[in-house]
């Protein structure tokens, strides 16, 4: 995703008549009068399990988040998240088949955002996914969650890190999604956040006046 990919939050012409843009990201701590996304809980990922874990399993358990949390817990770094739909046009995920969000952690949020967030199937780190199962009043879905990183060869100079959750209240959908189904037509809502936690950027595809780029 490059940053002319980005919807132009600074105009207020009607972006429904724009192509439909965007990408999922959030990071561990947004600011906290931001919305971003389907207002769901997610449940534990692995079931309660009364015997001794075997050789290893702790290990294992503990990769499952760890690329994603020792990057950083939110302090001096930048985030961006990314709301994603089939229809950006009806974004209430209740009404679709599945819902995607994106949450990223950057070292500099004007730098993502000027040279573009940008991945693919490669950027994934292998062994890190889980399922889990995500629940409101109203939906209740099954989840699977991506992590996907920056250089994946080069944890020394990496720049991002991003936590990917698609969520669907169908297995049928959610065993054959392929992140190649994701794209910058799917993003209904995008937010970023510099160090400091203050909101830098924001779009909204149904309500384009609130729009807005500070980078």
């Amino acid at each position: 995703m490059t940053n002319q990919d980005l919807p132009d939050a600074g105009s207020h012409k009607s972006d429904q008549e724009k192509s439909r843009h965007h990408e999922t990201t959030e990071s561990d701590a947004p600011p906290a009068h931001e919305s971003h996304g389907p207002g769901i809980t997610s449940t534990s990922a692995a079931p309660e399990s009364t015997s001794p874990p075997k050789d290893g399993e702790k290990d294992q358990a503990g990769k499952l988040t760890s690329t994603f949390t020792e990057f950083g817990n939110g302090q001096g770094l930048g985030g961006m998240v990314l709301s994603m739909v089939p229809n950006p046009g009806v974004p209430d995920y209740q009404l679709g088949p599945w819902a995607a969000l994106i949450q990223v952690k950057c070292r500099d949020i004007a730098r993502l955002m000027r040279e573009g967030f940008n991945w693919s199937a490669e950027n994934v780190r292998p062994e890190e996914g889980c399922m889990f199962h995500a629940t409101d009043a109203k939906w209740s879905a099954l989840g699977f969650r991506w992590i996907i990183v920056d250089k994946p060869d080069d944890c020394q100079d990496r720049q991002w890190v991003a936590r990917l959750d698609v969520l669907t209240p169908y297995f049928e959908i959610l065993r054959g999604f392929c992140l190649e189904k994701l794209s910058r037509q799917n993003v209904w809502a995008a937010r970023a956040w510099n160090a400091l936690q203050e909101a830098v950027y924001q779009y909204e595809f149904c309500e384009p006046g609130k729009n807005y780029n500070c980078i």
